[in-house]
């Protein structure tokens, strides 16, 4: 268990380092429970420069939004 989402996506990114060497990326698939949760995982894997696709939404960085205040 962890104690907050960062800790929890921190953990998801270090299975997925540990595992990738035998493994796929292709096998590897990361549910949340609510959207809000995809900007920290989005955040951790970047850093860790992990490719990931977000399915059934958009990432939070490609948002119209997000975008506009970044510019």
């Amino acid at each position: 268990m962890t104690g907050s989402e960062t800790e929890e996506a921190v953990y998801v990114a270090d299975t997925v380092e540990k595992l990738r060497a035998r493994h796929s990326l292709n096998n590897f698939a990361v549910f949340y429970r609510i959207n809000a949760q995809s900007r920290i995982f989005e955040d951790v894997f970047n850093k860790r420069q992990i490719p990931y696709r977000l399915i059934g939404g958009v990432r939070f960085y490609a948002r119209k939004e997000v975008k506009d205040i970044l510019a």
